[in-house]
């Protein structure tokens, strides 16, 4: 192990109690804040009921997948599963399964279905 590797180590298990606290402190205050701008933004519309976290990190958000921009990742509450808030190229605001989306199985909403 190089050293970086292992005085990262040594300082994790230093703070493990702080590290934990302030992720637990992230989580409920970004809880709010995305509650808030979805709920001010969208009115509610098709958007999910239990927001559990947020990944701080997400290198999806902003990728385009067929015709979904994925707006947000999320993990819900009930059964785990991580989801996509993502919008559709007609303007569809959507929660879509993440797998779904990146292995290519939904790539519209159908609204091409909609049109014929």
């Amino acid at each position: 192990m190089s050293a970086t590797k292992e005085y990262l180590k040594e300082w994790r298990k230093q703070n493990k109690e702080h590290i934990k606290q302030y992720h637990k402190e992230w989580r409920i205050q970004n809880r709010k804040l995305y509650k808030q701008y979805y709920l001010n933004n969208f009115k509610g519309r098709s958007l999910p009921e239990n927001p559990y976290y947020i990944s701080q990190k997400s290198n999806l958000i902003g990728k385009k997948y067929g015709e979904w921009t994925v707006l947000d990742e999320y993990i819900e509450r009930t059964n785990k599963r991580r989801y996509l808030l993502v919008r559709c190229s007609c303007g569809l605001i959507k929660c879509i399964q993440k797998y779904t989306v990146t292995s290519g199985e939904s790539t519209s909403c159908g609204h091409w279905r909609r049109k014929k």
